[in-house]
């Protein structure tokens, strides 16, 4: 039997602050981020809400947004800045690089910066490393390095490029634990599966991987190609393709299969609230849609 799509009712809403902004979701509704300034539009409608941030200018390697959409951490003027969306509050705390290459925040405000091999944790009690890693070699390119980038929760950071030979790295009180991965990381927050290439997908828990019932396919037969595989609520994956999305459980099997909302060819990117109970889709005008489930 042929696999029946949903067609959910999207609905666009406007935001008064630039179309390229970072656009992301808490409990409430959806963020978006631009210049200095975020602006929270509730799912159901109502009052829209305005948060000013310190740093003007942001990009991927200076700033990032908590899983559940509750802080932002900025970099200027040599400092991490965190600020907390819903009351306005403003940490700084000291930059323990001098640049850097990516970083994650967490909704208690620790963060985890990268640079180069190398990665630390700044937390309210102080900095934890820096810790100097062996990256492996990147699968395509055996000249560089594969990529290195920050991770929260259990985990320090991760690389992407070393295909079959992929690593990340666990925290612990001392120096980081290197795990062997065998293929790329998917991330829900703290959650972390591993795509084996051919061989399926793993779940990784703290004592190592357990396999599970589903996965996510390259293709899906009418609908195009993969993606991108984002969070869907607390512990789940959306597995965005070109004209269709499917929500997965943390076992990976399917749990809801749509109709995602933009017109073909026009592929624009998908994203989820904390529990997993509203979606919302970023259309590469800029313009959103969200839809309740």
């Amino acid at each position: 039997m042929e696999a029946t799509f949903e067609a959910l009712e999207w609905k666009d809403i406007v935001t008064g602050v630039s179309a390229s902004g970072d656009v992301f979701a808490d409990a409430r509704g959806v963020w978006r981020c631009e210049d200095g300034a975020c602006e929270h539009r509730p799912w159901r409608g109502g009052d829209v809400g305005r948060q000013a941030l310190p740093c003007a200018a942001s990009n991927d390697d200076n700033s990032a947004i908590s899983p559940a959409g509750t802080r932002v951490v900025q970099v200027c003027d040599g400092k991490l800045v965190i600020t907390t969306l819903a009351t306005g509050e403003v940490v700084r705390r000291k930059l323990p690089f001098p640049e850097l290459d990516d970083l994650e925040v967490d909704e208690s405000g620790v963060v985890t910066v990268v640079h180069e091999h190398s990665v630390a944790r700044v937390t309210a009690k102080g900095l934890q490393g820096p810790f100097a890693l062996e990256v492996p070699k990147d699968a395509i390119t055996p000249a560089n390095f594969a990529s290195l980038y920050a991770a929260s929760g259990p985990w320090l950071a991760y690389t992407h490029g070393a295909y079959e030979k992929e690593v990340a790295w666990r925290a612990s009180t001392s120096a980081p634990t290197e795990v062997a991965l065998g293929g790329g990381a998917l991330f829900n927050g703290e959650h972390m599966w591993v795509s084996l290439m051919t061989s399926g997908y793993v779940r990784m828990t703290e004592s190592g991987p357990v396999a599970v019932a589903g996965r996510i396919g390259a293709g899906l037969p009418g609908y195009g190609l993969l993606l991108s595989v984002l969070p869907w609520g607390a512990d789940g994956l959306i597995a965005q393709y070109e004209e269709a999305a499917l929500l997965v459980d943390r076992e990976l099997n399917t749990r809801r299969q749509l109709h995602t909302p933009n017109a073909k060819g026009d592929y624009g990117t998908i994203g989820s609230d904390p529990s997993g109970a509203w979606l919302f889709f970023v259309h590469s005008d800029g313009k959103i849609a969200v839809a309740a489930l």
